[in-house]
């Protein structure tokens, strides 16, 4: 969710760097492949689709205002929602709103460049030509492989005189009051720094908050000499500019911290991308010096200070017993004694599952991170607007000194869905792309068409179709593992 709670988006670059997460990929389908308790399929319902421009070349230099997407559903072809975002000349998204906009190097006219994004669950099943209408000229297929299982999903985008689309939006984006809204979640913000976040089954809910605020707690030593301490309120967030389409809002922030002697870190600029159940926010930071040169013994802490979680249950990547229940004080001294290495934290209750996560990144492996788990309600943790954490759910990561000078990020996720949702699942699709073929509806054989893993990773359909198979959770590897 969050500026540092931080989408597979670099802010500046025209396209993700891909991540070398295939090893890990193929050791989950072959634990799977291990079991053969019938399972649950991966159903991938909080999951967008993205495409390049360059993906759909037939349709490059078409009006953006002319192209539909339509799918089958309940045997009959109809549009669902998508959007296109383009890029300007640097390979930025181009934000038309807020203080600093940005403008696209071809305004109106999908580029290679650009994306297009959809929703997996509205994907529906192929069509069948001789039941129905044809589709136009140019039309193109999507056709989607779940190498975690699911039936085979398909889209059809076409660039068309009078293009039917739907008013169907996920989410909302109410700059006035920085507000974000879906059917899963409200998140608000104060200074560009999230202060509100509320559960929901419907927009417009008005639910109450659950989070006072999100924590930022830094602690370390200087020279081997001097504490130095930064919270939440030594950083700078100044929203840039936006964006809010029917599958996603796109808002580009810059960051910078305030160090000591009134030094203040160099300012670096970052997209967060919310969708219909998660927010996606990779965090980049430049570090002119190695860190360990100046600061010893570093601790992040980075927790949602929570302000009431009754009826609420914690769970946790290694957990050997069942979720505990918030309040629970014994485990929660546990906890807090001896804090397990995670990377992933759930909460479940009143109908929801909350997920926090990272996406693999280089650095990721670098660092480590242990539970930060703290419920105390009278004890100030400031600065707060209520004294204490009710509870305090988050990380605590080491091993900075393990980090070179240079460019590094950190790709948080946090994700909102049904209370029934198993986190390995999620795990196990962050890990597994699905595989997309884009072809030309009249021209299905054409040797051309290459089928290229969802999110930019070099792996051959052949090999993603071998392994059709559905999820076991008991057979998910644990992260940690």
């Amino acid at each position: 969710m969050l500026d540092s709670l931080m989408h597979r988006h670099d802010s500046s670059h025209a396209s993700p760097t891909p991540v070398p997460r295939v090893p890990l990929a193929l050791a989950i389908v072959v634990v799977l492949l291990m079991f053969r308790t019938p399972a649950r399929a991966s159903e991938r319902s909080w999951e967008p689709l993205i495409l390049k421009g360059a993906r759909l070349s037939q349709l490059i230099g078409s009006d953006i205002s002319k192209l539909e997407v339509l799918a089958v559903h309940d045997g009959r072809l109809v549009p669902i929602p998508f959007q296109v975002d383009e890029r300007d000349r640097d390979g930025r998204y181009a934000l038309a709103h807020g203080p600093e906009p940005t403008k696209a190097d071809n305004p109106g006219i999908l580029d290679a460049d650009d994306e297009v994004s959809m929703m997996i669950s509205d994907l529906g099943p192929r069509l069948d030509a001789a039941a129905g209408p044809g589709l136009p000229y140019n039309a193109l297929e999507i056709d989607l492989h779940d190498p975690l299982g699911g039936p085979e999903r398909y889209a059809y985008i076409a660039a068309v005189k009078n293009p039917v689309r739907t008013a169907k939006r996920y989410v909302l984006y109410d700059s006035k009051r920085d507000q974000i809204e879906t059917d899963s979640y409200r998140l608000g913000f104060t200074n560009d720094f999230p202060t509100d976040y509320a559960p929901q089954n419907r927009i417009g809910q008005g639910g109450p908050s659950i989070i006072d605020r999100f924590k930022v707690r830094v602690r370390a030593v200087v020279l081997g000499i001097f504490p130095f301490h930064l919270n939440e309120n030594d950083l700078n967030n100044n929203l840039l500019g936006w964006k809010a389409g029917p599958i996603r809002v796109i808002r580009r922030l810059s960051h910078s911290v305030r160090l000591i002697l009134g030094i203040h870190s160099p300012e670096v600029t970052n997209v967060d991308l919310f969708y219909r159940n998660f927010g996606e926010n990779p965090f980049k930071v430049y570090f002119p010096w190695v860190p360990r040169l100046l600061f010893g013994d570093i601790h992040v802490r980075l927790d949602l200070d929570f302000r009431d979680l009754s009826g609420y249950r914690l769970a946790y990547s290694g957990m050997n017993r069942p979720p505990i229940a918030i309040g629970d004080a014994r485990a929660e001294r546990q906890l807090e004694d001896d804090p397990p290495q995670v990377r992933w934290v759930a909460i479940s209750g009143h109908g929801h599952l909350i997920i926090q996560t990272f996406i693999p990144t280089p650095d990721l492996s670098l660092l480590k991170f242990r539970l930060y788990y703290h419920n105390s309600p009278l004890s100030p943790d400031a600065p707060e607007s209520l004294d204490g954490e009710s509870p305090g759910i988050g990380y605590i990561v080491s091993g900075w000194e393990n980090i070179s000078s240079g460019t590094h990020r950190l790709t948080p996720i946090l994700l909102n869905t049904s209370a029934n949702f198993d986190p390995r699942i999620l795990l196990a699709e962050l890990h597994t792309p699905p595989i997309v073929l884009v072809r030309p509806v009249s021209a299905e054989a054409k040797p051309s068409a290459k089928a290229i893993p969802a999110r930019g990773l070099a792996k051959s359909a052949g090999t993603a179709r071998s392994a059709r198979t559905k999820i076991d959770p008991r057979a998910l590897p644990d992260v940690q593992r």
